[in-house]
């Protein structure tokens, strides 16, 4: 039947799986998961920045927070205005410059030609981006129409590329 090797080897085997889980316990209950803070809606702080009239009419707003000092940040604007301005009206783009100045904002936004698809937020001390619970930049936030919190987007994407497209699409039908 069952050799010494083969118990051996079942109780090593077992160790290990004992051993995992206690490690994944600890991880846990060391970064508290299931008490992390997590976006439900836009938080209410967002409308000492942002008019909620300027949100109406669309499907939804992408909140994208940016800087001037951010080297990923100024490659990766660009290419966002034309993503946003791909859908033709159906999502507003809050540009939110956090913890920038006024000043260099206004300088480097003037390069680009923003219709009524934008909202410019100035967040000099970073509250909203904090009230996002984010402290970096570029992030993206994805709402709907009534503020339902859909989809994050971490550090610099490639918004030109097909996926994100047809995901905001998939999204919204």
């Amino acid at each position: 039947m069952f050799g010494f090797r083969s118990i051996i080897t079942i109780f090593i085997f077992s160790s290990f799986l004992f051993y995992g889980q206690f490690l994944s316990s600890k991880r846990n209950r060391y970064f508290n998961f299931e008490q992390e803070f997590i976006l439900e809606h836009l938080p209410p702080v967002t409308f000492n920045f942002v008019k909620k009239d300027n949100l109406s009419g669309s499907k939804g707003s992408f909140f994208h927070f940016w800087a001037t000092w951010c080297g990923p940040c100024e490659k990766e604007l660009p290419e966002f205005i034309k993503f946003i301005d791909s859908f033709n009206g159906k999502f507003k783009g809050v540009l939110v410059a956090s913890k920038d100045e006024k000043s260099k904002v206004v300088r480097y936004l003037k390069r680009f030609n923003l219709g009524t698809n934008f909202i410019i937020a100035h967040d000099p001390n970073g509250e909203l981006l904090k009230n996002f619970g984010s402290l970096r930049v570029p992030e993206t936030f994805l709402f709907d129409s009534n503020g339902l919190f859909f989809k994050k987007y971490v550090g610099p994407q490639d918004w030109l590329n097909p996926f994100f497209f047809q995901n905001t699409n998939f999204l919204f039908n």
